[in-house]
């Protein structure tokens, strides 16, 4: 009879070290993945172009309501420009510029919902860095070299 506890109690302590080893495992796994896709900044691009002659190209200003509860509680105007190396990117971008203003309208519309966002006064560093991701997806990694925010203005 001891046999057979004896048995149990290696097979429970072996069990309980192979899943802890398993969980600390995905924690670890988890937390690299998380700091890779989310705190991690951009690398700088490695690719040099021809033509990196900077043009400044203007956005059509975006609205973005702010929305609490079921209402809309005030306004958000946000004025970019977008900073792009060469001609050939600009008319790339030109080709390229609905699916990029929706990416970027899409994202602003995400980021306003929450709250900490009127809590920081509409942080604009903030605002590039995500409005610049957006780009990259909807456009391409290199299309656009910097999001420059003009102007904030917000309405009640």
């Amino acid at each position: 009879m001891t046999e057979h506890g004896d048995d149990r109690r290696l097979f429970r302590s072996a069990l309980v070290k192979k899943l802890l080893a398993i969980v600390v495992v995905l924690l670890l796994g988890g937390a690299a993945a998380g700091w890779w896709f989310l705190l991690r900044e951009p690398e700088a691009s490695s690719s040099e172009s021809v033509d990196q002659t900077a043009i400044f190209m203007p956005v059509p200003a975006i609205k973005v309501p702010i929305i609490r509860g079921n209402s809309v509680i005030s306004e958000i105007v946000i004025d970019l420009s977008l900073e792009i190396h060469g001609e050939e990117r600009r008319a790339l971008l030109l080709q390229r510029m609905p699916y990029v203003i929706d990416a970027m309208t899409v994202e602003l519309y995400e980021l306003m919902r929450y709250r900490f966002m009127s809590d920081r006064g509409y942080d604009a560093t903030l605002i590039k860095r995500h409005v610049k991701l957006a780009i990259d997806k909807a456009g391409g990694q290199d299309l656009v070299a910097e999001v420059l925010v003009r102007s904030i203005h917000t309405g009640g």
